[in-house]
Protein backbone atom coordinates (compact mmCIF):
# COMPACT_ATOMS: atom_id res chain seq x y z
CA UNK A 1 0.00 0.00 0.00
CA UNK A 2 1.11 3.40 -0.68
CA UNK A 3 -1.96 5.80 -0.49
CA UNK A 4 -5.28 5.20 -1.77
CA UNK A 5 -8.50 7.58 -1.73
CA UNK A 6 -11.29 6.10 0.01
CA UNK A 7 -14.97 7.12 1.15
CA UNK A 8 -16.91 7.38 4.02
CA UNK A 9 -20.01 6.64 2.62
CA UNK A 10 -21.06 3.21 2.38
CA UNK A 11 -21.60 0.30 4.87
CA UNK A 12 -17.87 -0.11 5.04
CA UNK A 13 -16.30 2.70 4.74
CA UNK A 14 -12.75 2.28 3.59
CA UNK A 15 -12.66 -1.03 4.94
CA UNK A 16 -12.87 -0.08 8.42
CA UNK A 17 -15.05 -2.90 9.68
CA UNK A 18 -12.55 -5.33 8.36
CA UNK A 19 -9.69 -3.84 9.23
CA UNK A 20 -10.47 -2.03 12.43
CA UNK A 21 -9.91 -5.84 14.24
CA UNK A 22 -6.17 -5.48 12.78
CA UNK A 23 -4.77 -2.60 15.04
CA UNK A 24 -2.85 -2.92 18.00
CA UNK A 25 -3.49 1.30 18.51
CA UNK A 26 -4.66 4.09 17.14
CA UNK A 27 -3.92 8.11 17.78
CA UNK A 28 -6.46 10.52 16.35
CA UNK A 29 -6.25 14.03 16.64
CA UNK A 30 -9.80 15.34 15.83
CA UNK A 31 -10.27 19.39 15.74
CA UNK A 32 -14.04 19.16 15.00
CA UNK A 33 -16.07 15.99 16.20
CA UNK A 34 -15.76 13.32 18.89
CA UNK A 35 -13.79 10.55 17.07
CA UNK A 36 -16.41 7.64 15.74
CA UNK A 37 -15.40 5.04 17.80
CA UNK A 38 -16.20 7.35 21.18
CA UNK A 39 -19.59 8.85 19.57
CA UNK A 40 -22.99 7.57 21.18
CA UNK A 41 -25.69 6.25 18.99
CA UNK A 42 -27.37 9.67 19.15
CA UNK A 43 -24.39 11.69 18.48
CA UNK A 44 -23.08 9.83 15.84
CA UNK A 45 -26.53 9.90 14.25
CA UNK A 46 -26.51 13.80 14.29
CA UNK A 47 -22.95 13.70 12.74
CA UNK A 48 -24.06 11.48 9.84
CA UNK A 49 -27.10 13.62 9.31
CA UNK A 50 -24.27 16.00 7.88
CA UNK A 51 -24.13 14.34 4.80
CA UNK A 52 -25.47 15.83 1.79
CA UNK A 53 -28.86 13.60 0.03
CA UNK A 54 -28.46 10.61 3.20
CA UNK A 55 -32.11 8.77 3.50
CA UNK A 56 -32.42 7.60 7.11
CA UNK A 57 -31.69 4.39 5.82
CA UNK A 58 -28.74 4.89 4.86
CA UNK A 59 -27.82 7.13 8.00
CA UNK A 60 -28.70 4.08 10.33
CA UNK A 61 -26.83 1.57 8.38
CA UNK A 62 -23.57 3.77 8.42
CA UNK A 63 -24.85 4.22 12.67
CA UNK A 64 -24.74 0.31 13.27
CA UNK A 65 -21.30 0.08 11.39
CA UNK A 66 -19.48 2.63 13.51
CA UNK A 67 -21.33 0.90 15.99
CA UNK A 68 -19.96 -2.02 15.52
CA UNK A 69 -16.57 -0.80 15.05
CA UNK A 70 -16.85 0.80 18.52
CA UNK A 71 -16.95 -3.25 19.56
CA UNK A 72 -13.22 -3.12 19.01
CA UNK A 73 -12.52 -1.32 22.55
CA UNK A 74 -14.49 -3.76 24.61
CA UNK A 75 -12.90 -7.23 23.25
CA UNK A 76 -10.37 -8.74 25.23
CA UNK A 77 -7.37 -7.41 24.58
CA UNK A 78 -8.13 -3.98 23.14
CA UNK A 79 -5.78 -1.26 21.19
CA UNK A 80 -5.07 2.04 22.90
CA UNK A 81 -6.81 5.01 21.87
CA UNK A 82 -5.36 7.83 22.62
CA UNK A 83 -7.13 10.86 21.25
CA UNK A 84 -6.14 14.38 20.81
CA UNK A 85 -9.38 16.95 20.71
CA UNK A 86 -9.53 20.76 20.16
CA UNK A 87 -11.39 22.40 22.89
CA UNK A 88 -14.25 23.39 20.66
CA UNK A 89 -15.15 19.79 20.04
CA UNK A 90 -16.42 20.39 23.88
CA UNK A 91 -18.76 23.13 23.14
CA UNK A 92 -20.18 22.40 20.05
CA UNK A 93 -23.73 21.54 20.33
CA UNK A 94 -23.83 18.86 17.75
CA UNK A 95 -27.06 16.60 17.89
CA UNK A 96 -28.47 19.88 20.42
CA UNK A 97 -27.65 20.34 24.28
CA UNK A 98 -29.01 16.88 25.57
CA UNK A 99 -27.16 14.54 22.63
CA UNK A 100 -23.71 16.37 23.73
CA UNK A 101 -24.06 16.37 27.61
CA UNK A 102 -24.41 12.69 26.75
CA UNK A 103 -21.70 12.28 24.54
CA UNK A 104 -19.42 14.23 27.31
CA UNK A 105 -20.29 11.81 29.83
CA UNK A 106 -19.56 9.10 27.54
CA UNK A 107 -16.17 10.51 26.86
CA UNK A 108 -15.59 10.36 31.23
CA UNK A 109 -16.90 6.75 30.92
CA UNK A 110 -14.45 6.12 28.00
CA UNK A 111 -11.05 7.33 29.92
CA UNK A 112 -12.07 5.00 32.98
CA UNK A 113 -10.36 2.16 30.64
CA UNK A 114 -6.59 2.07 30.75
CA UNK A 115 -6.43 2.30 27.00
CA UNK A 116 -8.09 4.92 26.06
CA UNK A 117 -6.85 8.34 26.96
CA UNK A 118 -8.45 12.02 25.68
CA UNK A 119 -6.63 15.31 26.06
CA UNK A 120 -8.00 18.39 25.13
CA UNK A 121 -6.10 21.22 22.88
CA UNK A 122 -7.22 24.70 24.68
CA UNK A 123 -8.96 27.62 22.72
CA UNK A 124 -6.64 29.42 24.84
CA UNK A 125 -3.61 28.57 22.78
CA UNK A 126 -4.75 29.84 19.57
CA UNK A 127 -3.02 26.79 18.14
CA UNK A 128 -3.58 26.22 14.30
CA UNK A 129 -1.29 23.50 13.74
CA UNK A 130 -4.06 20.78 13.29
CA UNK A 131 -6.94 23.20 12.31
CA UNK A 132 -6.47 21.79 8.41
CA UNK A 133 -8.47 18.51 9.43
CA UNK A 134 -8.49 15.79 11.51
CA UNK A 135 -6.39 12.47 10.91
CA UNK A 136 -5.52 9.34 12.89
CA UNK A 137 -2.32 7.03 12.76
CA UNK A 138 -3.20 3.39 13.10
CA UNK A 139 -0.44 0.65 14.58
CA UNK A 140 -1.20 -2.16 12.71
CA UNK A 141 -0.60 -5.37 14.98
CA UNK A 142 1.71 -6.86 11.57
CA UNK A 143 4.05 -3.80 12.56
CA UNK A 144 4.40 -0.63 10.64
CA UNK A 145 1.88 2.64 10.72
CA UNK A 146 -0.31 3.69 8.59
CA UNK A 147 -2.61 7.23 8.33
CA UNK A 148 -6.09 7.99 7.68
CA UNK A 149 -6.28 11.44 6.21
CA UNK A 150 -9.63 13.15 6.42
CA UNK A 151 -11.17 16.11 3.75
CA UNK A 152 -14.06 18.18 3.68
CA UNK A 153 -15.61 16.30 0.77
CA UNK A 154 -15.92 13.04 2.29
CA UNK A 155 -13.56 11.09 0.76
CA UNK A 156 -10.32 10.20 3.27
CA UNK A 157 -6.81 8.63 2.31
CA UNK A 158 -4.94 6.31 3.36
CA UNK A 159 -1.19 5.76 3.41
CA UNK A 160 1.79 3.66 4.59
CA UNK A 161 4.34 6.00 2.68
CA UNK A 162 6.88 6.29 5.07
CA UNK A 163 7.10 10.28 4.22
CA UNK A 164 3.75 10.84 4.91
CA UNK A 165 3.32 8.81 7.96
CA UNK A 166 6.68 10.60 9.42
CA UNK A 167 4.95 14.20 8.24
CA UNK A 168 1.71 13.18 9.97
CA UNK A 169 3.45 11.59 13.49
CA UNK A 170 5.54 14.35 13.83
CA UNK A 171 1.94 17.01 13.33
CA UNK A 172 0.31 14.62 16.36
CA UNK A 173 3.30 15.16 18.59
CA UNK A 174 2.99 18.94 17.97
CA UNK A 175 -0.20 19.36 18.74
CA UNK A 176 -0.08 16.27 21.63
CA UNK A 177 2.55 18.97 23.42
CA UNK A 178 -0.31 21.99 23.38
CA UNK A 179 -2.72 19.84 24.75
CA UNK A 180 -3.34 19.44 28.27
CA UNK A 181 -2.74 16.40 30.07
CA UNK A 182 -5.15 14.07 30.71
CA UNK A 183 -6.47 14.65 34.13
CA UNK A 184 -6.57 18.20 33.62
CA UNK A 185 -8.40 17.07 30.34
CA UNK A 186 -10.94 15.53 31.56
CA UNK A 187 -11.51 18.12 34.43
CA UNK A 188 -12.22 20.36 31.11
CA UNK A 189 -14.63 17.25 29.94
CA UNK A 190 -16.45 17.52 33.53
CA UNK A 191 -16.83 21.53 33.21
CA UNK A 192 -18.58 21.24 30.00
CA UNK A 193 -20.67 18.18 30.83
CA UNK A 194 -21.67 21.25 34.14
CA UNK A 195 -22.40 24.03 31.25
CA UNK A 196 -24.33 21.77 29.05
CA UNK A 197 -26.74 20.49 31.64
Amino acid sequence: MTRWPCSFHGRHACGQVKLVHHFRGRNPWQPLLVPGLLQTEDYARAVLRGIPGATEEEIEQLVQARMERQKILTRSNPPTFWVVLDEGVLHRPIGGREVLRLELEHLIRAVDSRRVSIQVVPLSLGVATGLLGGFMIAQLASGGDIVYLESPNGHAQVTNRVEDVKEIKFRYDSIRVEANPAHVSVAMIREAVQAWT
